[in-house]
């Protein structure tokens, strides 16, 4: 009886935590650097993986839909999800088909998508391994991943942005997606700036495997 009470406190306190944090969402509109990069991320995804029309795709933390006209072109049956009530009506002004979610509490069926598609939201994560987890969950078992995260310690300091919870290094988060499950397929490292005074953004490109 002492665990069970322990347990219901714990999970209270961690309820009260994320509470806490839900002000912390913002609006993200599509800026032409991201909607580049976006482009170039989804052309490269092509590249490496067969995106057939049909395939469902989520869009984790889609803020205003950079890449979403491209991705439904394509024939990709598209949903989105992210906490900002803003974003949600910006989408589905725009006919886009968005969720209001937690990217670490998705409660789509398991084996509901081909693809994830997650970019700039994992760093939002206060336990990322737990959140790709839940993309796995949810993921065919031939499913498709692209995670992209702002690497730490640029001329930007994401680090020091307000809600980004974790900026790892590049190897703690190939770490982190092969512990979770998934073959890193390739990775790309997109460049903003000069060599001397530069941001990085960090992109994986992923399959599931077997645990």
């Amino acid at each position: 009886m002492l665990r069970g009470n322990f347990m219901t406190l714990a999970y209270e306190r961690l309820d009260q935590f994320l509470q806490q944090l839900k002000t912390d969402v913002y609006s993200e509109v599509p800026y032409p650097l991201h909607v580049e990069i976006s482009d170039r991320a989804l052309d490269y995804l092509e590249t490496l993986f067969q995106l057939k029309p049909g395939m469902r795709l989520l869009d984790v933390g889609c803020g205003q839909g950079v890449v979403v006209d491209r991705m439904l072109a394509k024939g990709l049956d598209y949903q989105g999800i992210t906490l900002s009530d803003q974003d949600i009506k910006v989408c589905r002004a725009k006919g886009y088909r968005v969720d209001k979610m937690d990217q670490s509490f998705i409660t789509y069926p398991d084996h509901s998508f081909d693809i994830v598609w997650a970019r700039h939201v994992l760093e939002h994560s206060i336990f990322p391994l737990f959140t790709v987890d839940g993309y796995r969950r949810i993921l065919k078992p031939d499913g498709i991943m692209y995670i992209e995260v702002p690497a730490p310690e640029t001329r930007s300091s994401h680090e020091n942005n307000p809600n980004h919870y974790s900026m790892f290094s590049k190897k703690v988060w190939q770490g982190l997606i092969e512990r979770s499950g998934f073959a890193i397929v390739a990775d790309a490292i997109y460049v903003l700036g000069n060599e001397q005074d530069s941001d990085q953004y960090w992109g994986f490109y992923c399959r599931l495997s077997a645990l």
